[in-house]
């Protein structure tokens, strides 16, 4: 079983600007690779992507090519994992 805290961790404000500065930067990259593997595909032309790594995933759409050309965002929802190391530091994860 997984066990929640009833009391919500409390977090600086300092620390959760930190923080979401890392969420949004990993919004930002997902969303772009989004447009991309749905789009020009150019991570898979310059062989930062397998091809078969892609094509093969159950959880790609072929019938969204090219949807997100003319759209600002292609992720809709986006969730994180945070931890914070003993040294206080926050990460994305």
């Amino acid at each position: 079983p997984w066990s929640l805290d009833t009391i919500p961790l409390l977090i600086s404000e300092e620390d959760w600007e930190k923080t979401a500065q890392g969420l949004r930067q990993r919004a930002v990259l997902l969303n772009m690779v989004l447009k991309d593997l749905y789009g020009k595909r150019e991570l898979i032309k310059q062989g930062l992507l397998p091809l078969e790594l892609i094509y093969s995933h159950s959880c790609f759409l072929r019938p969204c090519d090219q949807l997100y050309n003319d759209k600002k965002y292609a992720l809709h929802f986006y969730a994180a994992d945070t931890a914070k190391t003993a040294d206080g530091r926050r990460w994305v994860l």
